[in-house]
């Protein structure tokens, strides 16, 4: 019964993952606006080399959570990436984008509310049962 729970999880984290990761690949420029929009410290080129990797590891991570033997390793680097996401959702709270966060939605100002810390820690919760359901632990 862990195991279909643990699956069913899983697939439901690898999906907002993969639907994530792809709406940034499809729009790259416009996801480095974003990430630029985070810290005045970025300059253009480090904003695309955050894209290219921030992108990469949301789809990978989504990959590694399907399959078996790479399991614990996509559950760990989600959890990281939730880590980093909320860390700077929450140092961003009350902000306004005008390009948008990159919280879902890409294009479209908004300001990151309460819904987008709660969905994201939602997220990091059922990363890390998913991953203490895990046999490997």
């Amino acid at each position: 019964m862990i195991g279909y729970i643990q699956l069913v999880i899983v697939f439901f984290i690898a999906l907002i993952y993969y639907k994530s990761g792809i709406q940034k690949f499809r729009n790259p420029i416009s996801f480095s606006r974003i990430v630029k929009q985070y810290s005045n410290k970025f300059t253009t080129k480090v904003a695309h080399k955050l894209t290219i990797i921030i992108v990469t590891t949301e789809l990978m991570s989504s990959l590694w959570m399907l399959i078996p033997h790479t399991r614990v390793v996509g559950l760990i680097t989600g959890i990281v990436l939730q880590v980093i996401f909320l860390t700077v959702m929450i140092t961003n709270y009350g902000r306004h984008f005008e390009n948008g966060c990159g919280c879902f939605k890409l294009n479209a100002p908004s300001v990151i509310t309460y819904r987008h810390i709660l969905m994201n820690v939602s997220i990091l919760f059922f990363l890390v049962v998913a991953w203490k359901l895990t046999d490997n632990n």
